[in-house]
């Protein structure tokens, strides 16, 4: 959608977070994982929270995102959109693990 002529009305402020746990197998290691991002919507409208936490037999990941309103004017959407689509990047994120030559 190109412009928006009406508010955002999710009904009320939400937020969710996911915790991902992953042990690293005997033999390998995490080359590359999500790093840590914090994000912002303008006029306090909510945050995204990406922490990573790894060690050589895990991979802890947390992903908190908020939205402290209930509903954000038609001037707020484009940064809605772009939100949105900053939780989809780090959602759609790898992990690679390589073997660990012995």
């Amino acid at each position: 959608m190109e412009t928006r002529n009406y508010p955002v009305n999710f009904g009320f402020a939400w937020f969710e977070s996911f915790f991902i746990n992953i042990r690293i197998p005997e033999g390998y290691k995490a080359i590359s994982f999500p790093k840590n991002k914090v994000l912002s919507l303008p006029n306090n409208g909510g945050t995204i929270m990406l922490t990573t936490k790894s060690n050589t037999t895990s991979l802890k990941l947390l992903l908190r995102f908020n939205f402290s309103k209930s509903i954000y004017s038609n001037n707020e959407y484009d940064y809605l959109k772009e939100f949105f689509n900053q939780i989809i990047n780090i959602q759609n994120s790898y992990v690679k693990l390589v073997k660990i030559k012995a």
